[in-house]
Formats: structure tokens, sequence, C-alpha cells
């Protein structure tokens, strides 16, 4: 009735490895003096930091790649150098993207021009974007000089693409499910553009008043339910909806407590050339 006791135990000590600390003396690149301050330093480090150097004194990096490929250069394995970046090895003062030749994580953002204005419109899904393409280029007067298509969630990377654009972008406008993960995406999409220069994604002036008409034109005032839409009230529900125009907040909340959602694909060539054809109007 009593514990399981063994009668021995076999202790195995492993061997000492002899570290190697020539890492302390190596005369390192300017830009690695800091090194040399470092108390330890892994094999594996060392030997990362060695490459960086060398590409540091061969001015490999004065050709800015992507991250995977510098971590493939780096380190022979395409995702650790975006592990060895949450190490103490990065940090002012020390190694950072810039210092290697990293260019931007980004996505590619798909767009298109229709005139030579300065504003874009963006659509989250595909199917609104290539009809709002065509609705626009049969405008004598587009309000917008480009349109593009951000894919979901994938334009909060691409919209950084943007800078790249070789044509000025004066303002952002977007337009969305209206729904918790797409209030998401624009909150978030415009955080970024505004941290990195860009002017701050911005609602797109009447179509989110639009898409809530059509609701109650399509017999659904409240939306339509969605698997992914949770009923009642969410602490986060306000705070999403501050991004949106003030006339449209009350309905989408409402919305957003029934756990319904409103697809931007409600948004036909009718309500598109409605809209901007009012606005061209006032």
């Amino acid at each position: 009735m009593g514990v399981p006791i063994p009668t021995s135990i076999d202790l195995v000590r492993q061997p000492l490895v002899n570290r190697d600390d020539s890492w302390r003396s190596f005369p390192w690149h300017p830009r690695l003096h800091w090194i040399a301050d470092l108390r330890s330093l892994a094999d594996e480090q060392a030997n990362f930091l060695r490459r960086v150097h060398a590409g540091l004194v061969a001015g490999s990096f004065t050709s800015r790649a992507p991250l995977k490929y510098r971590s493939l250069e780096l380190t022979g394995d395409e995702k650790r150098l975006g592990k060895l970046m949450l190490s103490r090895l990065f940090g002012p003062g020390r190694l950072d993207t810039d210092l290697l030749g990293c260019l931007p994580e980004m996505l590619p953002l798909a767009w298109e021009e229709i005139s030579d204005g300065p504003t874009m419109i963006v659509f989250e899904n595909s199917g609104p974007f290539i009809v709002a393409r065509n609705v626009l280029r049969q405008m004598t007067a587009p309000p917008y000089g480009l349109v593009g298509y951000g894919g979901g969630a994938g334009f909060e990377l691409s919209v950084q693409y943007i800078k790249t654009i070789e044509r000025p972008v004066e303002r952002i406008e977007y337009v969305g499910d209206l729904d918790r993960n797409g209030l998401r995406i624009a909150r978030s999409a415009s955080l970024i553009a505004r941290r990195d220069g860009l002017p701050s994604v911005a609602p797109a002036a009447g179509l989110h008043r639009a898409m809530v008409n059509a609701c109650v034109r399509f017999g659904s005032p409240s939306g339509w339910p969605h698997p992914s839409a949770t009923k009642g009230t969410s602490p986060e529900d306000q705070s999403l909806v501050e991004w949106l125009s003030s006339e449209v907040r009350s309905d989408v909340v409402h919305v957003l407590e029934a756990g319904h959602r409103i697809p931007e694909e409600v948004l036909g060539p009718e309500e598109l050339l409605a809209v901007w054809r009012r606005d061209a109007d006032r």
C-alpha cells in the first residue's frame, strides 16, 4: 500500500563544455563595439554577430533586402532573425533592421489609377473594389484619383505600401464591412498610417450611410447574422465606432449588439454612383 521508492539513483554528469570566449577580444566593427560590454554571449549569438560584422565590413547591407532573405544570409534559417530580434542583441544602440539593411515588412497593395487626384479610396473586399473602379472610370469628374483593394486584415500591413506609390496621396479613405473585425482593421490601419507619416485612414464619405440605408431597403435594417458575430454589448464597441462618422455610429452599434453585420457588398454601382454624384453637386 506504500508509494514505490527506487533503491538507487544513477546521476549522469554532463561533461563540461569549453565555451569559446574569443568574441571578447575580437576586433568588432565600430557599429558593434557594444558587444565588448556584454557579460556573456551564447555561441550561436557570437556566430551570428560575426556574420553581421563581416556584412558591415563588406558593405553587404547597403542594398536593402527582405527580412527573411537577411535571415537566411545571417542564420541559415528564414525565421531565425525574427526570433533574434526579441533578444538583448537588438535595441537602442545595438542592432536594428536599418543597420542590417532590411526592407520594412509590408504587403503589396493592389491599386489602380483613376485620375490625377490626390485622394485614394480603399475597399476591404475584391467585389466592391472592382465595382468602384468601373463606376469611377465612367465619371467625368471622379472624386478619387486612386482606388485600392485592401484584402481584409492584410490592409493593416499593406497600408504602408502607399508610401512607395510614385505620386502624391494626400488623403486615404476606407470602406469595409460594418462588423467588429472590419472596424478593427480600419482603426489599426489608421493608426499605422499616421505613425508612418501617411494621412490617417478616414471613413469613406457617405458610403457607410449608404450601407446602412441599403439594409433598410433590402428588408434587414439591423444587418444580417454571421457566424463570426457575437450577440450583445462588447466593451470595445464604443471605441470601434469612434472611427466612423458620427451620423452612423448609433446605427452601427445597434447592428453590433444584435450580433449582425453589414457587408460592404451591399454597395452596388447604383449606390456608389448616387453617393459620389450627390457629393459632387454640393
